[in-house]
C-alpha cells in the first residue's frame, strides 16, 4: 500500500512572502483598499451616506519611529463565522475568491493582507465587529512566533477574549458601531520615521485614492469618506486632487507661466 505523506507547507515559506517586494506604502494601501471595500459595502447596504473614515495612525516609540502601526475604518466589519475559521491569516485562502467564483480579483490568491502585515512588522491583530463595540471579537497571529515553534498558528478571540483595552482603544478610535482596526507590532526597520509616514501619505493618498475621494470623479468610485493620517483627531487628506491628473506631482511650469 503506497505511504501517504504530509506535504503541509513549510513555516519557511514565511521567509519568501515577507520579501513580496512591497514597499511599505503598498504594504499600507493594501490594508487601507480592504477598508474602502468594507465602507463601500456598509455604504451599499445601509441609509447611511456619511461618516465614514479610515485613519492610519502610528504609534511613536524609540528614535521617533513608530512602534506599531493601526489602520482603523468604519466600514462594515468581519463577520465571525469568517474570521474564526482562521483563513484571514491562511496562506492561499481568500474570502474574495470564494464570494467571487473567480481567479482574476487582486485578493483572490489570499496573500494581500499577509504579504502586507509581513512587510509592515512581526504580529498581525484584527478587531472587528459587525454590529458594536460590545461585540466585539479579534484574531491575532506572530509571524516570529510561527518561525521559532514551527506551527501554523494563530488565536481567534471571543467576545469573553478581548481586553479591556483593545475594547477601549476600538471605542475611542473606530466609535461604538461596526468597524474594524488593523494593529501592526514589531515594526520592521523599513518603515521610516512617524513624520515621514504621514508626511508620504498624505501626499500620495490624496493622488492615489484621488477617485474615491473628489466628489468630481466621473468613474463612479466616490464615496462619501475621509482618510486620515496622524493622531486621533487630524484634518483628513485632500480631497481635490484633479482625477484626471496621471502623477501625484503637478506639472511645474519653467518657460511661458505667468
Amino acid at each position: 500500500m503506497s505511504k501517504i505523506m504530509d506535504i503541509t507547507p513549510s513555516t519557511e515559506i514565511l521567509h519568501a512572502t515577507a520579501r513580496t517586494g512591497y514597499d511599505w506604502t503598498q504594504a499600507v494601501f493594501e490594508v487601507v483598499d480592504n477598508s474602502i471595500d468594507a465602507i463601500r459595502s456598509k455604504s451599499d447596504t445601509t441609509t447611511n451616506k456619511k461618516g465614514y473614515f479610515v485613519h492610519i495612525h502610528a504609534v511613536q516609540g524609540d528614535r521617533k519611529r513608530p512602534e506599531s502601526l493601526r489602520i482603523i475604518d468604519n466600514g462594515a466589519g468581519i463577520k465571525k463565522d469568517f474570521l474564526e475559521t482562521g483563513a484571514i491569516f491562511s496562506m492561499g485562502r481568500s474570502e474574495t475568491r470564494t464570494a467571487s467564483a473567480a481567479d482574476d480579483y487582486t485578493g483572490a490568491f489570499g496573500m494581500g493582507l499577509k504579504a502586507a502585515a509581513q512587510t509592515l512588522g512581526q504580529s498581525l491583530k484584527v478587531l472587528t465587529t459587525t454590529t458594536d463595540s460590545d461585540a466585539l471579537i479579534g484574531a491575532h497571529v506572530n509571524f516570529k512566533e510561527i518561525l521559532t515553534n514551527n506551527k501554523w498558528e494563530a488565536k481567534f478571540l471571543d467576545i469573553n477574549d478581548i481586553t479591556d483595552a483593545d475594547r477601549d482603544l476600538f471605542r475611542k478610535m473606530a466609535g461604538s458601531s461596526s468597524g474594524t482596526i488593523i494593529v501592526i507590532d514589531g515594526i520592521n526597520d523599513c518603515v521610516p520615521t512617524t513624520s515621514a509616514i504621514y508626511t508620504t501619505l498624505q501626499k500620495k493618498i490624496a493622488h492615489f485614492y484621488r477617485h474615491i475621494l473628489n466628489p468630481d470623479s466621473k468613474l463612479g468610485y466616490t464615496l462619501p469618506i475621509e482618510i486620515r493620517t496622524g493622531s486621533r483627531d487630524p484634518a483628513p487628506v485632500a480631497n481635490t486632487n484633479d482625477p484626471l491628473c496621471t502623477a501625484f506631482h503637478r506639472t511645474q511650469v519653467f518657460i511661458g507661466g505667468k
